[in-house]
């Protein structure tokens, strides 16, 4: 019989899939929920599902909507709420599967802060995965900005639109509705979780502690006279390409060299191209310079009326940017691209919430 996981234990289960070692990949089935019968939820059905990845003490266990739902320590039942059409449940091996995609994240929406949401969302939608970083302890122990999770290169699960298709049509799952106000900045195709927040703080409008740079496409193809050339965050208002630039990848001279080539021939196509560093995504005065820029080249300047913008950008940085438990202060030398300390919580929506329906111009 299948035991359906969902929530935190899913999302688990769907990055252990992801993490270095791990062969593993995702699969969907049309199955019908089945369970043992009673209380017997014991030592046996939690060692599957933790085979599968799920680390966190407490398991989230779906049931079907008419099956009596027992009391057992450490496992949390949830009730299944049957969505438009035929589930595509993921198969995570060991006889454990987990809601489709699109029913996981508008579920687990209702638990996660608007800020969450949208990385999330860029996750599934992206190029990686969030995992464990297994040089955690090392770091550490070396005295070293050390993050708790980093990014594995992972195929995307879904997308944007996907996402926000299954939302519409079921908006009697819980989740649905705040899950449609965070789609609406999540973009397909990310390569990494900096780039995602990259995205997030330029498409958020000003109210939230963006920048409010309009409409943008992930890893966009521009057709080249070498071949195509990838923009990481393609901005289409002033056609301009935003990079962003780590100094792990682009401190060579050959890469120099490369990106300033790549560079050359997008201006040459019409394609403005903007770089930004690591130390100046994470200093919100310095992105702000940036964003001065490149307002200039969109022809769209930033107009802020909101008197504490100063103080919701803190709240959108803060975030987005966490300091790890176990450092003192923030190493910008030693932070890399695909660093991120990042992970769901229990928390509702955030103060900004309230504050979704407005219009955008503001």
């Amino acid at each position: 019989m299948d035991i359906c996981v969902s929530d935190i234990t899913e999302l688990e289960c769907l990055r252990a899939l992801a993490a270095p070692g791990a062969a593993g990949s995702v699969q969907s089935k049309e199955t019908q929920l089945s369970i043992p019968a009673g209380n017997t939820y014991g030592p046996t059905a939690i060692k599957r599902i933790k085979s599968c990845g799920a680390t966190s003490p407490r398991l989230h266990i779906v049931l079907p909507k008419d099956a009596k739902r027992p009391h057992i320590k450490n496992i949390v039942f949830h009730r299944y709420v049957e969505p438009k059409g035929v589930e595509q449940f993921i198969d995570f091996g060991a006889g454990v599967t987990g809601l489709s995609i699109e029913h996981f994240y508008v579920s687990i929406c209702s638990r996660l802060t608007f800020i969450q949401r949208l990385q999330l969302g860029f996750e599934l939608c992206g190029w990686y995965a969030i995992v464990p970083n297994p040089e955690y302890e090392d770091e550490v122990q070396q005295g070293k900005t050390a993050f708790k999770t980093v990014a594995a290169p992972r195929s995307p699960l879904t997308t944007v639109e996907k996402l926000t298709n299954f939302a519409q049509a079921n908006r009697h799952i819980r989740g649905a509705g705040i899950a449609l106000k965070a789609l609406r900045y999540v973009a397909d195709n990310a390569r990494s979780p900096e780039e995602a927040k990259m995205a997030i703080v330029m498409r958020l409008p000003y109210r939230l502690g963006g920048y409010n740079r309009g409409p943008l496409h992930m890893d966009y193809l521009v057709d080249g006279t070498s071949g195509l050339r990838r923009c990481d965050v393609y901005l289409e208002i002033g056609k301009v390409d935003v990079e962003y630039g780590s100094t792990l990848h682009h401190a060579s001279a050959k890469a120099m060299q490369e990106d300033s080539r790549r560079t050359n021939e997008l201006e040459a196509l019409g394609v403005s191209v903007v770089n930004i560093t690591s130390k100046e995504l994470r200093d919100p005065k310095l992105f702000h310079i940036a964003m001065m820029r490149l307002a200039r080249i969109q022809g769209r300047p930033i107009h802020i009326q909101i008197d504490d913008f100063e103080a919701r950008r803190t709240s959108l940085w803060n975030a987005l940017f966490p300091k790890p438990p176990a450092a003192k202060a923030a190493d910008e030398n030693s932070t890399d691209e695909n660093s991120t300390d990042e992970k769901p919580s229990n928390e509702s929506a955030d103060a900004s919430e309230t504050e979704e329906a407005q219009d955008e111009k503001r």
